[in-house]
Formats: structure tokens, sequence, C-alpha cells
């Protein structure tokens, strides 16, 4: 032990500090510049050994390279000769380290007061991390990582004795020494034998036990020994014996951390669990991703479960011999790249910054026998925090519903309570994904599944959601911009439509960043282009942003917006509400839905842009099936058919077909016998919904014109010009039925006090529409007797969708049919049978009696249809006997385009 005043060359020995079975450690003075250090001295049995001083001079050099603010600095490497002593043998130089001294107390001292706060473990977890990527980096591994060797200081986490065991480890291994491992004990961490094993057991990787040459990843297990006892305040593992110790370690897991601590994230059990796998390959593959990690955990990313932590992320390259997928490995990689382009700053040699992060671009696609969407072109949203997309996915079989997909697993999910669900949006915390079902504005919790009502909606358009809870909607096609709060209540308007100049409804609105202005679609009848506009709360004033075909969102200081079929950005001035500059295409093909405004694009604050290239859908197959679901055959081509309306010869069916683009839906006949398919409209806007005169003569149907939506007449043949059937008032009118005396048109309407309302058309006499059914709830799918005096319709009067059927016109009471949910009523041509289709697609029937009043028998279920989309309307047709069923069913095998995400799209279009 040296004294106070001893001199090692330059250095002045002042008092001892520590003593342990590696040296003692001293604080001392540096003479030449006056400041105090720590000086660690060799014991001179290891010392005396030439192949350990040549190791250690030669690693000391390598430790001397690593400066970080979070690793205590090596000043120097020096050897004091020892005065010579006659008739004596001579005695060893003393070797030694001269590092910055540090005041404060090392980590496991702290532990000993016990758990530490979340914030303060996670600060100091950083720069532990902070401090092993740079090691890592220049190729150096801790190996002895453990609470000891933490010093806590006024500046920060100080990493202490790096390299020293790999080096005592050569030593030992040098001299020949027994097998016996070197190991601290679990109670006092004193060395208690030697051996080729070096490092405390407590906090040692598996592959260290069973003696293999550790690696970086062994300092990442024992980091998540560290923060899991920085947290809990217990040890990972525990043992009586180091034989149990070691058993527990290979064998065991340590004991969740949400079970010690309940209000402890989700999220950090899996980080920790990813930082302590037994297999090493399985870790985090690198600090660096690990620091990622928590930075984001320490920002907020606790609020949710979804960010990965079981694979490696940005940046980091599989092991060999291992297997990942490459998709695993590329969406692990976003996660981290979205961070970079969030903002996060991790601590990696000493840089303030992080370096410019790449773009990346992937697929997601819907869940395994799914389509990413009901009708027309995808609905989804990503959330603000750029780390999730909810999306509407139909499977045949069941109606469409909301899904969630987290960027950084591989796993979809779907959201409870979302069937039929329809043009999603999110909070800005990201916890809650509302949208509309049913005539409602609905909102969810995406964690638990919680579901809350908010107002009524009769067919939503959109909607966006600011940082003091209030929600401005579009509650219907036609209508003007509504305000609710999030928790729910009446709503109230938020915008005035200026029909003055052209303009029929306002849509798809977006907050701007001060959550007091939003952007909003208002498209326009007459000769004036239809318009982005920026609205406000507390006004119903509105200026035009730009002229534009679609809706338009606001991230990163630029407006997007759909134009001749590809997505633009603008630079926008937020505060001036102003573009600036010309606008770009930065992606394309996408998907838009004509004469609606809505686009198939969504971007994050963070920088990741979603869309969808065009139409998704896959082709559909008309399918005859029998009454047991037998394929008897099939009708035309496949196609992406929407409606399907089989003529009262039974010799055509008229489609609503996409042809080239979500613009140009029309109609098509196709000759059954002949299998031949033909065009029946070609005008550039939607027609939909097709219906046969009684007489099989004419094909009415329903269009999108002049941002309005009518109903039209054209000769089944294709030789008279369509003409106008009548120009509506109010709402978007969707034909469902026409009666077999010819006599009326059944249509449901959207008003924005009742919803969906059943209407008749008389085309007699003045052709002035009267309701069938106009209530508070959702009146749809009507279709007349055949003998025209009863109507069976949906309503969702019972909280869901159930078939009733009510005398025409109304002068009786009306009957429930179904039992658990059910759509698309369609009668036997003979009146004594009722079709319909359950929730799962299921094809039901109901015998009918009219004799006496009116009396249904029990459904009862005929086959499953395996209808291509139960959100659209007439997904299949009955023949006049009840024997066969014209069924929309995807083809099989088809690939629908998935959703395209990029994320950092500014590094995409900058290069």
């Amino acid at each position: 032990m040296l004294t106070s005043g001893t001199r090692l060359g330059p250095y002045e020995i002042d008092s001892l500090l520590a003593s342990g079975g590696m040296g003692d450690v001293y604080k001392g003075r540096d003479t030449r510049l006056d400041r105090v250090v720590a000086i660690k001295v060799l014991p001179p049995a290891l010392a005396d050994d030439p192949v350990f001083r040549e190791r250690f001079d030669r690693e000391a050099r390598t430790i001397s390279q690593l400066t970080h603010p979070n690793i205590c600095a090596l000043y120097d490497v020096g050897e004091e000769p020892a005065p010579a002593a006659t008739g004596q043998s001579q005695p060893s130089a003393t070797s030694y380290l001269v590092m910055e001294f540090l005041e404060g107390e090392t980590l496991a001292t702290r532990l000993e007061r016990g758990a530490l706060k979340l914030e303060e473990a996670l600060r100091i977890a950083g720069e532990i991390v902070a401090a092993l990527d740079c090691a890592h980096e220049a190729n150096v591994v801790h190996r002895d990582l453990k609470p000891g060797n933490v010093m806590l200081t006024r500046t920060g986490a100080k990493l202490l004795d790096f390299g020293l065991a790999k080096k005592a480890a050569s030593a030992v291994a040098g001299r020949g020494a027994a097998a016996g491992p070197m190991i601290q004990s679990a109670a006092s961490g004193a060395v208690t034998a030697e051996g080729m094993i070096v490092g405390t057991f407590q906090y040692m990787a598996p592959e260290q036990l069973e003696g293999a040459e550790p690696k970086a990843r062994a300092d990442i297990f024992a980091f998540g020994a560290i923060l899991y006892e920085m947290v809990t305040g217990r040890k990972a593992f525990e043992g009586k014996t180091p034989v149990s110790l070691i058993s527990a370690i290979l064998k065991d897991e340590p004991q969740p951390v949400t079970s010690i601590i309940p209000v402890a994230p989700p999220a950090l059990d899996r980080i920790i669990r990813a930082c302590m796998a037994k297999d090493p390959d399985a870790r985090l593959g690198s600090a660096h991703d690990l620091g990622l990690q928590l930075q984001w955990l320490a920002e907020g990313g606790s609020r949710t479960e979804a960010q990965p932590v079981s694979a490696p992320v940005a940046g980091a390259r599989p092991a060999p011999g291992r297997t990942i997928s490459t998709m695993a490995w590329l969406l692990a990689a976003v996660v981290g790249v979205a961070a970079l382009a969030a903002g996060v700053a991790v601590g990696r040699r000493g840089r303030e910054t992080p370096p410019p992060a790449e773009a990346v671009q992937f697929t997601v696609a819907a869940p395994d026998n799914s389509v990413l969407a009901a009708g027309g072109v995808p609905s989804f949203a990503i959330s603000p925090d750029g780390r999730h997309i909810v999306f509407v996915a139909t499977t045949p079989g069941s109606s469409s519903r909301l899904f969630l997909r987290s960027l950084g697993t591989l796993a979809v999910t779907p959201l409870p309570g979302t069937e039929r669900a329809t043009n999603p949006f999110w909070s800005p915390d990201s916890r809650f994904v509302a949208f509309f079902a049913a005539g409602k504005l609905r909102k969810v919790q995406v964690t638990d599944g919680s579901l809350i009502e908010l107002c009524n909606a009769p067919n939503g358009q959109g909607g966006t959601w600011n940082q003091e809870n209030v929600i401005v909607f579009a509650p219907t096609v036609n209508g003007a911009l509504e305000r609710v709060v999030a928790a729910g209540g009446p709503a109230a308007p938020a915008t005035t439509i200026d029909s003055a100049h052209g303009e029929t409804a306002h849509r798809w609105p977006h907050f701007l960043p001060d959550g007091r202005h939003f952007l909003y679609f208002a498209p326009s009848s007459g000769q004036q282009p239809s318009e982005v506009k920026v609205g406000a709360l507390d006004s119903k004033d509105a200026t035009t942003v730009v002229a534009a075909e679609s809706m338009a969102t606001y991230a990163s200081g630029h407006v997007f917006f759909w134009r001749d079929g590809g997505l633009m950005a603008q630079p926008f001035d937020a505060e001036k509400r102003q573009v600036q500059g010309d606008p770009f295409r930065i992606a394309g093909p996408v998907g838009q839905s004509a004469g609606i405004g809505y686009a198939s694009f969504a971007v994050s604050p963070t920088g990741v842009l979603v869309y969808a290239r065009g139409n998704p859908r896959p082709p559909s197959q008309l399918t005859w099936m029998d009454r047991t679901g037998k394929q008897v055959g099939t009708a035309g081509e496949p196609g992406d058919y929407f409606n399907i309306a089989l003529s009262p010869d039974e010799r055509h069916v008229a489609v609503t077909r996409l042809t080239g683009t979500p613009e140009n839906r029309d109609i098509w006949l196709v000759d059954l016998a002949r299998s031949v398919t033909s065009r029946l409209t070609s005008d550039p806007a939607n027609d939909i919904l097709p219906l046969w005169s009684p007489d099989g003569a004419r094909v009415l149907f329903g269009s999108v014109r002049d941002g309005a939506t009518n109903l039209f007449l054209k000769s089944a043949s294709g030789s008279q010009p369509e003409e106008l059937l009548t120009k509506f008032v109010e709402g978007a009118p969707n034909a469902i039925d026409w009666s077999r005396d010819g006599k009326y048109v059944l249509y449901f309407n959207q008003v924005p006090k009742t919803g969906f309302d059943l209407m008749v058309l008389p085309l007699t006499g003045d052709r002035k529409p009267f309701p069938f059914q106009q209530t508070t709830f959702n009146e749809t799918d009507g279709a007349f007797s055949p003998d025209t005096a009863w109507v069976a319709y949906t309503s969702d009067e019972s909280g869901r969708e159930e078939v009733y059927v009510q005398p025409f016109p109304t002068t009786g009471p009306k009957y429930r049919i179904s039992a658990n949910g059910g759509t698309e009523p369609t009668w036997r041509g003979d009146g004594r049978e009722l079709f319909f289709l359950a929730p799962d697609g299921t094809v039901m029937a109901a015998t009918v009696s009219t004799a006496k009043g009116f009396e249904a028998g029990t459904p009862q279920a005929l086959f499953a249809s395996g209808v291509a989309f139960t959100g659209n309307r007439h997904q299949y047709a009955v023949t006049r006997d009840g024997q066969r069923f014209l069924v929309n069913v995807p083809q099989p095998g088809s690939s629908p385009t998935p959703l395209t995400v990029v994320v950092n799209w500014q590094a995409a279009v900058q290069k």
C-alpha cells in the first residue's frame, strides 16, 4: 500500500480510495497540470507476468482511445521502477493507470437504498448505453458491466474499468491457472476463486458462464440485469450459492417488471426481455439500437405496447447462423429510422445530433383472406407519432372493421366494436381512433378496446382531433362541417357552405398545428374548381389554400393533396396559412374516390407517409351457387365488381365495375348464356347500383355528376342516351329496388337530422318522393315484395343492423325477421321466402306467409356465401325460384395491392 506523498512519475499519492482484487485506487494529483486524478495501481503479482504486461499495455492504449462524456477518461499509463535492493532479487516495478477523478457514488451504493424512479433510471440507463455504444464501435467489450462499475456524478453516469475483466482473464489463462471460476460472491462481491471465467456472476450472460468468448451482446445482457435492478430494486437473478445462481441465469426468467410495479409501462418489460434473451442472437442488435428504444420509452412510448424490442433495429446486422425474416428486419429498421426522423438524439460517440436518416419503404398488407377496402379506395390513417396504422379491411363472410398495425411488428390486430367502420382518424396523443359506423361518430381506445359513441354522423366524410380534445368532422356527404368535444355530446356547426360560389359540401378536415385552424375540402358543382380551404374554430370565415381535387393534410411544413393521379406536396406556412413555392409530386399512382374527394394517403408529423397505389381490391368472380353453397357455374370474366342485379328474365346481370381508375366506375352487362361482358355507361363519373326496370328494357343507376348524386336511366340495349330520372334537392340517393308493378323506386338517402332514411320515388304524377321509414335510426337495404304489399329493410334501431318487414304503405306494424343481425333482404319470386345476409356473410332464409296478415318462420342458415364485400349493397342475387344464387366472390389466389409506407419521405424526395 502506498503512503501519502509517494510519487509515481509526475503523480503524487494523496489517499486510498478503494481496494480490490484487481488493485488499489488512490486519489492523487498531477503535479504538472495541478489537477486531481485517480490512480489505479496494479498488484505486483500481475505486474510480474510478462504476458499480462504486454496485454495490459496494448489494451490500455485501446481504452485511451475511448473519448466519451459517459466513460471515465484514461489519462495516462505508467510504470515506476522499484529502487535497487542489495543482496535481494530485484523487486517489481509499479504499474499504474491514471484516470479522471470522479466525485459521487457508484450505482451499487445508490441501489442499496432501493429502486430508482423510472425517469431517473431511464436517464442513467441512456447514459450507460451511450458509453457502451462508443466502446462497441471501437471493438471494446466491457465484460464486467455491473452497478459497481457505474459512477453517478453531477454531470451524469460514468462507466469505469473498461476491458480490465478481459485482461485479467488473459493473464490468468496465461499462467496456466486452474479452471475454477473467478467469481464475486452475490452477497459480498469478493473474489473467491480464479479461472477462465471473469466477471460478476450476477450480471454475466449465459454464454460467459458457458466459457464462450463474450461479445458485445454480453454487455447488453448485463445492462438488462442492471436496468431491471434499477427499476425494481431487486436482482434479476437470485441464488444462495454460485451454482444455484448460475442455474438461474441459464434457465430462469426474471419476474416481469409490471408484476412488481403495476404502473410500469409494459414496453419496459419488452426492452428488458430483449436485452436478457438467453440466446445472444435473439438480443437487441447493438447498444445504439438499445439507446433508440430507451429514448422512445423516455419520450412517451410507454403509452402503447406496440414498439418492437425482440428483434434488432436500425443499423443492426443478422448474426451468422441465425435467420430472421426480411420483413422483420425491415420493420425493425423502420422504428429506428422513424425515431431519428422525429428528432431522437442518442449519445453516440459524443455527438449532439444524429446523422441524417435514410428513407425506408415497405408495404403493409391486409390480414390473410382480407382486402383493404369495402369498396373503392382504402380507408386508413397513420398515428401522429408515426408508429401505427389503422385501416378498414373486409374479410369474406364478415363485415368490414378496423385493424391496427404497428410499424415495428408483423401482427395485425382487429379493433373490437368497429364493424362497418369507415374513415378513421387519430387522437393527437395516438391513444384513440375515431371512426364512423352505423350513422354515428365513435372512438375506440387502441390499448384496451373501450368504445364510446360521440354523436350522430349519418355518413361521415372524415374528421380531425386537436390537442384541446375538439373534433371537427363531416357528418354527411353534402353537408357542412360540425364540431363536437371528444368526450361526446351535441354537435355544433363549424363551417358554412358558400353555395353562391358553387360549393356543395365540406369534407375531410385536418387541423393545423395551432389546433385552431383546419384545412378542409370544398367540392364545387359550378364552373368554379374544387378547393382546399382553411377554416377556424372561432370563425365561419374561410380562405382558399389551393385548387385541388381531393382532401389535403399538413405535415413537416408542407400541404399534401391529390392531383392528376398522384400525391403532391407544396411548402406551406402554417402560421400565415399560405402555400409557398411550387407543388411537387412525391408518390403515384395514388387512389382517389371521384366525387367524394377522398384520396388514399396519410402523413404523420414524424415524416411517415402511407398511400395506396390506386385500387387495392382483388378481382372477384360472379359465381352461381345452389342452396347448399355448391358452386354450379360462373358468369363473365373476373373483374372489379361492386354491385350486381339479375334481369327479370334471368338472362343478363348488370354490374358496377371498376374500369381503369377509381374515377371511372361504370355499369356493365353480362350475357349469362354467352358469358360475354359489355359496357353500358362510359361517363367519367362514378355510375353505381344498377336496377332493372320490371320489363327488363332499361337500367336505373346512380351517378355523381356536377358535384351531386342523382338517378339516371339508360336503355339496356344502349341505343338511347342516358336521361335524368329526377333531380334530388337533398342528400345522395341510393336506389335499391324497383317495384314489380313499375310504379315506385325505393331508395335510401342521408340527411343531417335523421341519418339514413328509406324513401319512395313515385314514377307517376308529380314524382315527389315521400318517406317510407324516417326515424332517428338508420334504415337502408329495402326491397319490395313481389306484390308490392310489403317492404323488407334493414334498421339499426336495436343497436345493430337487423332485417324488418313492414306493409307498404306503412299502414301496419313492422316485424323483425333476423335474430342476430342481418342485411340485404331479398324476396323469392313468389313472395313465400325471404333471404338476407348474416353479419358473417352466411345466406339466411325465412319462410313467409301473408295469407293471414304476416307470418315469418325462424331464419335458417343456407350456406357461407363468401361475398366479396358486405359493406357494399347488392352483393348477391337470387333466381325467382330461390334455388340458385349469383354471388360476388373474390377470385381465389388474388393478391390485393398493399399499402405503401415511406419512413422519412423527405429523404426519398431529396434523392
